[in-house]
């Protein structure tokens, strides 16, 4: 089964993901609140994908996203603070969309993955 990471200090925020992705997806959801938290799983697991906000309380802004893609894990950044820059930056070449924190922001990362997912079964001439 496939594992998705999804890393934010905020309990609700993560309470709402578990919710909506377990109903959606079928897909392993593996939490982490912190750096560290973030470290010790991605040492340890192989992921499909992750989801992470900007703000966790032992890292920099853009500290997890070097540690995601040291891992070459495709990445969601879901944020309450716009950073267009990330995504023009080709410093993350792993990260593949930006989404503004809100209840249709999980949503939408819910269907995104799942098409992601379908179409890493396609071969593409």
């Amino acid at each position: 089964m496939k594992k998705i990471i999804i890393i934010d200090n905020s309990k609700l925020i993560i309470s709402m993901f578990q919710t909506i992705l377990s109903q959606e997806l079928d897909m392993e959801i593996v939490v982490a609140h912190t750096l560290e938290e973030s470290k010790k799983h991605l040492e340890n697991d192989s992921f499909f994908m992750a989801v992470t906000n900007l703000n966790l309380p032992d890292a920099s802004r853009t500290e997890n996203l070097e540690l995601l893609e040291s891992y070459s894990i495709p990445t969601i950044i879901f944020s309450s603070q716009i950073e267009s820059g990330l995504l023009e930056d080709k410093k993350y070449p792993n990260i593949i969309d930006y989404v503004f924190k809100d209840t249709n922001g999980i949503k939408y990362i819910a269907r995104l993955i799942e098409a992601i997912e379908y179409c890493s079964h396609k071969k593409v001439l």
